[in-house]
């Protein structure tokens, strides 16, 4: 009986052997699979490195291909204009929503010269860039109200979009240059020549007040001239104009805070 009980014993054991042998070796072969797979990850992620550099290298590439394209395509004067002065973005306080303020670039405020709204108004206008920008003076002063940002909005500073100055028919002197910049580039005009200035007028009392206003370079001329719908509104066409850092207006030492076009912002 004895030995019996202890044959049962062995095969009892060797069965149990059997199976423990069996779960080591589906370990073992899952830990390979492990090594496997970790080996497999650091092969996929060193990949991943070396084309995540390629990326990186590339975008440098292309910023430089786009860097030398831009330098072809520009035409002398296009240099000349955009290279005179230090460039360097220039973010404003100058929304309001919900009685929150928020900073944006200036230039966010030059839209797509090809809207229809912009288009319907400047599509009869024709002629020399001085004769189109004119044209777009004058639609401004006929058809623009001047209003207070305190008055529209109820903060003392908010810079309007162009379709906004459109829909609402009224704007103070930011809201009416930056519309009718829109307008002169949306005729042709091109943006090199269309600035705007921000920065201090004086007034004919001698006091000086914080001011933006539009300039334009005259080509015949060789000089800038300003196109103020609001401040102080001449009738004289562009090119009759005086070179605006000379006027006792605009001109004198740091009169100029900054100026931007729909690509560039100077530090003048």
């Amino acid at each position: 009986m004895t030995d019996f009980i202890q044959d049962i014993k062995d095969i009892l054991f060797k069965k149990e052997y059997a199976y423990i042998e069996l779960l080591r070796k589906d370990l073992a072969e899952e830990m390979n699979n492990c090594v496997e797979y970790e080996k497999k990850i650091k092969e996929l992620e060193t990949a991943i490195s070396r084309q995540m550099g390629m990326i990186s290298d590339s975008k440098q590439e292309i910023e430089r291909l786009e860097a030398e394209l831009d330098k072809l395509n520009e035409n002398p004067l296009e240099e000349k204009l955009n290279s005179k002065y230090t460039k360097k973005p220039v973010k404003y306080t100058c929304r309001y929503i919900n009685g929150k303020a928020y900073d944006l670039d200036v230039r966010n405020f030059f839209v797509n010269p090809n809207i229809d709204e912009l288009k319907r108004i400047v599509k009869d206008f024709t002629g020399t860039d001085e004769d189109k920008a004119y044209d777009c003076f004058k639609w401004i002063r006929s058809n623009i109200k001047y209003e207070y940002d305190s008055q529209t909005y109820g903060v003392n500073e908010h810079w309007d979009y162009p379709h906004e100055v459109l829909e609402l028919g009224k704007a103070d002197c930011e809201g009416q240059s930056i519309l009718l910049a829109n307008l002169m580039i949306a005729c042709g005009i091109p943006y090199y020549k269309v600035r705007l200035v921000c920065g201090w007028a004086t007034r004919t009392d001698g006091t000086k007040a914080g001011h933006c206003y539009l300039v334009m370079y005259i080509e015949s001329k060789d000089r800038w001239v300003a196109l103020d719908t609001t401040f102080y509104p001449k009738t004289t066409r562009p090119e009759n104009r005086e070179d605006y850092k000379k006027s006792k207006i605009y001109g004198g030492e740091d009169s100029i805070w900054w100026s931007f076009s729909s690509r560039y912002c100077f530090q003048e």
